[in-house]
């Protein structure tokens, strides 16, 4: 399954909107090849999911699931959304 071009423009959108903390934690020159590699590969391992298994997703447990290695932003915007979520609901 290919990702539509409207996503992956969304998700280029949210690595800019970022690219301060992103940069701030990655070595890497990132760009649109490796952006685009690597929402390729989340996409091919969450799409084979079924509907009841991504119920049982929290943010929490695929970030913990994934390797910052091989998801150098994904996993960056995960840490952002966890540390923002835990602020916002005072938890």
């Amino acid at each position: 399954m290919k990702i539509s071009e409207d996503i992956k423009g969304k998700f280029k959108q949210l690595v800019e909107t970022y690219q301060v903390i992103i940069d701030k934690c990655n070595d890497s020159n990132l760009n649109d090849h490796i952006l685009n590699g690597e929402l390729d590969l989340w996409y091919t391992k969450y799409s084979n999911l079924t509907s009841f298994e991504l119920k049982n997703k929290n943010t929490i447990k695929v970030y913990f699931q994934i390797s910052p290695d091989d998801y150098l932003v994904i996993s960056k915007l995960l840490q952002i959304f966890i540390t923002s979520s835990i602020y916002c609901h005072g938890e």
